[in-house]
C-alpha cells in the first residue's frame, strides 16, 4: 500500500509539470489545482511535522513574494489565482520530496520520478514521429507535442539526462554505465535538434560538460557545488549578457542569436525586449508587476523578457529575486554541507538551466524540482 501510495503521489507531482498546449491556461490551472488538493490531503493524512515546514521556509518565502507582488499590482484577478496555484505547486514539490527522502528512499524516489518523466518523453516521441518533428497543432512561433511545446520537450529531456547521471545501481559494469550515459546524452541532443530547440541542445551539452568535469575532477565538483559559486554564475551570466556589451558585441554570439533565436528576430529585436524589460523594472524595482507580466508583449505586440532573471525582476521585483536567490543558496547549501558524492547530475542540470535562462524563460517547475531533489537527495546520509 505504501509503495502504491508513493508511486501515485510522485506521478501526480510530475503531472503538474505539464502545461497542455491545447487547452486554456484556466483549464491547466484547474488540472493543477485538483492535483494539489489530492496531494495536500495525502500529506495531511501523513501528519506532516512542523520540521517539514521549517525545512522549507525558503520556498514558502519565495511563493509568498510571488503572491504578494501579484496581489498589490492586480488585487483579485485571474493572475492572482495563477500565482496561488503555481506557487503552491512549487511548495508541494519541496514538501513531498522532503517527506520521501527523509524516509531513506532517495534512489527509489529518483528512479520513480525518472520512470514517470521517461513516460512523458515517450509520449512526446510519438508526437514527434507522427508529426515528422513539426508538432501537432503548432503555431508559427512554437511547435507543440501533446504534453507541451518544444521547450517543454527539451527541458524534460535535459531533466531525464540529469536523473540518468544521478541514479545509482543502474549496472555494476562501468563500461555499460558509460554507454548508457553516452546514449542518453546523444538522444537528448538529437531530440532537441529535431524539435528545433537550440536552447535545449546547448543545455544538454552543458549538462554533459558539467557532469563529466565533476566526475573527473572532484575539486571542480566541490567548487561548483558551493552555493555562492552558483549564485554568481546565475546572476553573472545574465549581467554579462544584459548589463554589459561584452557578449552582445562579440561576433560569435551575434551569429548565435541571429541564427537560433526562436522568434526568428534579428539581434536588435532581442535587445529591444531587454531594454523594455529593464526600463519597466526601474519603474517598479521593489515588487514588480505581478506574475506573467505582459509589459514587453504589450509594447511590441509580441515577445517577452527573454531572460529568466529579468522575468523574475519584472514580475516580482527585487524582493522576489532575492527570495529566489536565497532559495537557490539554501538548496545548494543543504546539499554541499554533506560533503559526499552528491547531486552531480542535478547540479549539472541546475547550472545548465541557469545558462539557458540567459536567453529563455525557464525558471519554472522543473528548475524548482531540481532544487528540491538536490537539497534532499542526500537525506539518507543523515539518518
Amino acid at each position: 500500500m505504501k509503495v502504491r501510495s508513493r508511486k501515485l503521489i510522485i506521478a501526480c507531482l510530475c503531472l503538474m509539470m505539464i502545461t497542455i498546449p491545447y487547452i486554456s491556461p484556466t483549464a491547466n490551472n484547474i488540472k493543477n489545482l485538483i492535483i494539489e488538493v489530492l496531494i495536500s490531503f495525502w500529506l495531511l493524512t501523513r501528519h506532516i511535522k512542523t520540521r517539514v515546514v521549517k525545512n522549507n521556509r525558503p520556498i514558502i518565502l519565495f511563493v509568498f513574494t510571488m503572491v504578494f507582488c501579484t496581489f498589490i499590482n492586480l488585487f483579485l484577478s485571474s493572475r492572482l489565482v495563477n500565482a496561488l496555484v503555481t506557487g503552491y505547486s512549487y511548495v508541494l514539490i519541496f514538501f513531498v520530496i522532503d517527506y520521501f527522502m527523509i524516509k531513506k528512499q532517495s534512489n527509489i524516489v529518483m528512479f520513480q520520478i525518472f520512470k514517470v518523466v521517461f513516460l512523458f518523453a515517450l509520449v512526446e516521441l510519438v508526437a514527434i514521429i507522427a508529426s515528422n518533428g513539426q508538432g501537432i497543432g503548432s503555431n508559427s512561433v512554437l511547435k507543440n507535442y501533446i504534453l507541451g511545446n518544444k521547450f517543454f520537450v527539451s527541458y524534460t529531456h535535459m531533466f531525464l539526462l540529469a536523473l540518468l547521471y544521478e541514479l545509482k545501481g543502474l549496472t555494476d559494469s562501468k563500461k555499460i554505465r558509460i554507454l548508457i550515459y553516452l546514449f542518453g546524452s546523444i538522444y537528448s541532443i538529437i531530440i532537441c535538434h529535431v524539435v528545433d530547440c537550440n536552447t535545449g541542445i546547448i543545455g544538454s551539452v552543458s549538462i554533459i560538460v558539467f557532469c563529466t568535469l565533476m566526475r573527473i575532477h572532484k575539486t571542480i565538483h566541490f567548487f561548483l557545488a558551493k552555493p555562492i559559486v552558483f549564485i554568481l554564475f546565475f546572476v553573472g551570466s545574465t549581467f554579462l549578457l544584459v548589463g554589459t556589451d561584452i557578449i552582445i558585441n562579440n561576433s560569435f554570439f551575434q551569429e548565435l542569436f541571429y541564427k537560433y533565436s526562436h522568434t526568428n528576430a534579428i539581434l536588435t529585436g532581442r535587445l529591444e525586449m531587454f531594454d523594455i524589460a529593464i526600463s519597466a523594472i526601474f519603474l517598479k524595482p521593489f515588487w514588480g508587476y505581478g506574475i506573467n507580466s505582459t509589459i514587453v508583449s504589450d509594447t511590441l505586440s509580441w515577445g517577452n523578457a527573454q531572460n529568466g532573471l529579468l522575468k523574475n525582476l519584472l514580475d516580482y521585483g527585487l524582493i522576489g529575486t532575492f527570495a529566489l536567490l536565497f532559495l537557490c543558496y539554501d538548496s545548494l547549501k543543504c546539499s554541499y554541507i554533506k560533503k559526499s558524492n552528491f547531486g552531480i547530475g542535478l547540479l549539472g542540470f541546475l547550472y545548465s538551466m541557469a545558462l539557458c535562462s540567459t536567453v529563455e524563460i525557464n525558471i519554472g517547475f522543473l528548475f524548482f524540482f531540481g532544487l528540491a531533489l538536490l537539497k534532499y537527495s542526500q537525506s539518507d546520509l543523515e539518518q
